[in-house]
């Protein structure tokens, strides 16, 4: 970073310098944030995993899920609610 920072300051660039000493910058940010990367994958917990699959008290297959309804479903529930009842006359 200081050789870039350096680079950058001086009165005259040097464009090829510049890319070089980006692409160094670059090459080592990936190599950290692979290593990064790697040991939060080993330190997570084993069964965190959302919808994971599981066995059931039964023997069932489970999965562990979330869901939302969705707005237009709602309304639409609400409009067949709203709806006037009819009387059924004998």
């Amino acid at each position: 970073i200081a050789t870039l920072k350096e680079l950058l300051a001086a009165p005259e660039k040097d464009i090829t310098a510049i890319t070089a000493a980006h692409d160094a910058l670059a090459t080592k940010m990936q190599e950290v944030s692979a290593k990064m990367y790697q040991a939060a994958a080993g330190a997570q917990a084993p069964g965190a995993d959302a919808g994971a699959e599981a066995k059931g008290p039964d023997g069932e297959d489970v999965v562990d899920a979330e869901f939302s309804e969705k707005a237009d479903d709602a309304k639409a529930d609400k409009k067949a609610d709203d709806k006037p009842k009819e009387d059924k006359k004998e």
